[in-house]
């Protein structure tokens, strides 16, 4: 392991970044990076990379898309959309209708039957069957039955207190006596038996196309008051009321939930935009507060320590003795008090000897809101990225309705129903690499949408870094240069569709397949959970494999953010440009720490304060709308008012993963600049004025130019070269040279 880590050590102090899939020190691109420095992404002739993974995933696409048409041939999503009665016939399609046949109530047109109804909860014998519009107090069609008793096709079922309202209904709207297209008394048995009336009528709301039980809406409240519901169904029809309430309370909210999230957006981009004012004395106070914390946390400790301890001593000298769980007391205040004093010696020591790469890390997070001011552009990435997604997920949700629909109508004489059961085309076998297809898909896609977006901002970033203080004559130097403004955005969209959707592919196929591992482990943990739990090793080894792969996924997902930096920069394939991440990665271990550990802090506080804001807009919103009420839905209020929270924190996320890839992206810029550019004539380093003087000492450059471009003194207009090499030591030219701060 020595070894092999010297060796990295070696190649990535030499030409590292340049080199190719294992190091190849004879990379042309290499040589000509050393010879003439890094002046950015354009510096050299891209070409497709990992050609043959973007076709393999393209075969991919084209095979699902062949699945759904195969699917929607086999499948009827209306079938779950609209409902199925117990014949087979979907509520609002016509179903293959044939004028005036009627073959087990099959296949009858129910164009103006919307609803499903299911003519005894209690019973599962009891049929479905579509009905054009939901029972209940203010029904037409129910009332009017149910007031006059008409239409009951046999006078000796029930009684008039009991169930001739039930019979009126149902004969109404399913007897072929009345207005129904059913035929329950010749076919079904269930309708033989109870003379095609249910025991009762029940009340019911509609929702997506059902009519599902209310508890206090009974037509005839002679069932209740007789009992023919069960206290088990009853108390279902109580979560039944309180889901519809829920949905009541989110579709009456969902204005104050629109204004939420608008509100979270604005907030979100303003925080954004003002973090290069704050990310410095913010970072500072974090740190002053974790010290502070700590050294307060490590002094309670040995107070109650010395207490503890003084105590036990105290009963000693009077003669007694200190009991057993008193000793015990006072070791473990002792061994934490210890614990905390070497965790803050060391926390201090960590602090104050990293206290240079935490001023970088510092000036990274100010120069990602620079770039972020300097490109509104970027904010249409997580729109754009969360469109596809939602769109994909939409046709990923059809197609998974159509797939769960595959199976074939069976009539089943025992019941006078029809039943969905498996054919030959496709048996369940088939079925099952289907859905496992299917589920890989969502997988895959999912992740080359995010990957995708990540690879535009890292993209226009990079442009940035290189550019954002170039001189005019730079760009009529190297025509090929860009990335001013949003310029590098639209470009960077540019050269992913025309060069790298083959790498994007690559990474995100790594994730899918680590993903559906995860997956895999935690089906054979379900299906065969009571066995596991009973053997020790068992578990212990499901639990470990669980850990491993999730961390396998956190540790590749960030592999691949800092490869496709890579690949946006020097244009290497997948494999490639991830040898050369980890290589910068490894080298700069200690400013990735604090760059990591600074932004999880950063961008966690921002989250909170997004999501908290959020939530007390919403609730400003809500208690203007409801004041003068009664109050009495103040559960539902406070549950809106949490999930315009959420939403905060999802829209937070959303833009913060953005700021936090664009920090990488500088990052790793500013580590290849730090690499290649020494501040020799010709290889200028390309960093900003605050990340240059951290190259003082590492690179050949003077601390007294804290710029690199000359600049008019009235415009502040980039209007000149670079200087010479010699500039910084020769006081003559030095004087004719005016710099962004000052003239030297």
């Amino acid at each position: 392991l020595k070894q092999s880590l010297a060796r990295l050590h070696k190649m990535g102090r030499g030409s590292g970044a340049g080199r190719g899939a294992f190091g190849c020190c004879t990379d042309p691109y290499v040589k000509q990076l050393q010879t003439e420095g890094l002046r950015g992404p354009w510096q050299h002739t891209r070409r497709c990379t990992n050609p043959v993974m973007l076709l393999t995933f393209f075969a991919f696409c084209v095979s699902w898309v062949a699945l759904i048409i195969y699917a929607d041939d086999k499948g009827d999503a209306y079938r779950i959309i609209n409902g199925v009665d117990s014949f087979g016939n979907v509520c609002g399609r016509s179903n293959s209708y044939t004028d005036g046949v009627n073959v087990n109530n099959t296949n009858l047109n129910m164009e103006d039957r919307s609803y499903l109804y299911y003519a005894d909860p209690t019973n599962a014998t009891a049929p479905r069957v579509c009905v054009p519009e939901c029972p209940y107090h203010e029904s037409t069609v129910f009332s009017s039955t149910i007031n006059a008793c008409t239409g009951c096709t046999d006078a000796s079922v029930g009684s008039e207190s009991d169930t001739c309202g039930s019979c009126a209904f149902f004969s109404t709207c399913v007897s072929p006596t009345g207005a129904g297209p059913y035929d329950l008394l010749s076919s079904v048995p269930w309708g033989q038996e109870n003379n095609g009336c249910p025991p009762y009528t029940y009340g019911t709301k509609p929702v997506v196309g059902r009519c599902w039980p209310a508890s206090d809406t009974y037509a005839n409240s002679s069932v209740t008051q007789a009992g023919d519901i069960s206290s088990g169904y009853a108390d279902a029809t109580n979560q039944i009321d309180y889901t519809i309430q829920l949905y009541e309370f989110f579709f009456g909210a969902r204005y104050q939930i629109l204004y939420s999230g608008l509100f979270a957006l604005g907030i979100t981009l303003v925080l954004l935009l003002i973090l290069r004012l704050i990310v410095g004395p913010l970072v500072w106070l974090l740190i002053f507060l974790t010290v502070t914390v700590t050294i307060g946390a490590t002094a309670m400790l040995w107070i109650e320590y010395r207490r503890v301890s003084g105590n036990i001593d105290d009963k000693e000298d009077a003669g007694g003795a200190a009991s057993d769980a008193e000793k015990n007391n006072r070791d473990f205040y002792l061994a934490a008090s210890v614990i905390a004093s070497v965790f803050m010696v060391v926390l201090v020591f960590i602090i104050v000897a990293m206290r240079k790469r935490i001023k970088t890390a510092i000036a990274i997070f100010e120069e990602a809101s620079r770039a972020l001011g300097d490109m509104p552009a970027l904010f249409l990435s997580p729109f754009m990225t969360y469109a596809w997604l939602l769109a994909f997920f939409v046709l990923w949700m059809y197609a998974s309705l159509l797939i769960l629909t595959m199976k074939e109508k069976d009539y089943d004489p025992a019941t006078g129903y029809y039943n969905y059961v498996w054919g030959d085309d496709p048996d369940e076998d088939e079925y099952k690499f289907i859905v496992s297809y299917h589920i890989f898909a969502i997988l895959w896609v999912s992740q080359f949408i995010i990957a995708a977006g990540n690879f535009v901002i890292s993209g226009t970033t990079v442009s940035w870094y290189f550019t954002n203080e170039r001189p005019k004559a730079f760009f009529d130097k190297d025509k090929n240069a860009h990335g001013h403004g949003n310029e590098g955005f639209f470009h960077a969209i540019k050269i992913l569709l025309r060069y790298h959707l083959g790498t994007v592919a690559f990474g995100s196929l790594i994730i899918a397949i680590i993903k559906a591992i995860r997956m895999v482990l935690e089906y054979i943990d379900h299906k065969f959970g009571d066995q596991i739990e009973r053997s020790v090793i068992a578990k212990w080894v499901m639990c470990c494999c669980k850990c491993c792969m999730w961390c396998l996924e956190k540790v590749m997902k960030y592999i691949n953010k800092n490869a496709y930096i890579i690949t946006c920069l020097h244009g290497h394939s997948f494999c490639q440009a991830a040898f050369v991440a980890f290589s910068d990665l490894y080298h700069n271990a200690s400013l990735i720490f604090v760059i990591n550990s600074v932004g999880f802090l950063i961008i966690f506080l921002c989250k909170v304060l997004i999501s908290l804001g959020t939530g007390l807009f919403s609730y400003m919103l809500i208690s203007s709308n409801n004041e003068g009420q009664d109050g009495n839905d103040n559960f539902g209020s406070w549950f809106i008012i949490l999930f315009a929270s959420f939403v905060g924190w999802l829209v937070a996320t959303a833009f913060l993963e953005m700021y936090s890839t664009v920090v990488d992206t500088i990052a790793l810029c500013f580590m290849e600049d730090k690499k290649y550019n020494d501040g020799s004539e010709g290889k200028e380093p390309a960093a900003g004025p605050k990340l240059r003087k951290f190259m003082v000492g590492i690179c050949n450059v003077h601390p007294d130019l804290d710029a690199r471009v000359i600049r008019n003194p009235s415009t502040g207009e980039v209007e000149g070269p670079f200087p010479p090499s010699n500039a910084a030591k020769d006081k003559d030219t030095k004087a004719t040279y005016t710099y962004a701060s000052s003239e030297v």
